[in-house]
């Protein structure tokens, strides 16, 4: 995904959470260096507003059947997820995810 689109629904969701939500970030995210951030989450809308609370470019891992869904893979894309297959060792999921923290 361009770093446009990227900034401008950051910038979004950021809004409407702290509008609406009044989210806040507990600790600390590191400026450099790669690092993971491990969520449970309730809705899907947990997403997003998680990586708002990150001031740095975010990829997420995400279940590979909404990849499936008529444009999903599309939106997951430009959204930076990794699709993870539930229920089995996602070797290729995993290894992306490795080398993009190495990267930072």
């Amino acid at each position: 995904m361009s770093s446009a689109i990227y900034g401008v629904l950051w910038a979004l969701f950021r809004t409407i959470g702290l509008v609406c939500f009044r989210y806040r970030v507990v600790g600390a995210v590191p400026k450099t260096g790669g690092f993971i951030v491990a969520a449970n989450h309730a809705s899907y809308l947990d997403i997003p507003f998680l990586g708002c609370g990150i001031k740095r470019r975010a990829w997420y891992l995400g279940r590979s059947d909404l990849f499936s869904v008529p444009g999903g893979k599309a939106i997951c894309q430009w959204l930076g997820w990794i699709p993870l297959r539930t229920g089995r060792l996602g070797r290729d999921a995993f290894g992306k995810a490795v080398s993009l923290v190495k990267a930072g």
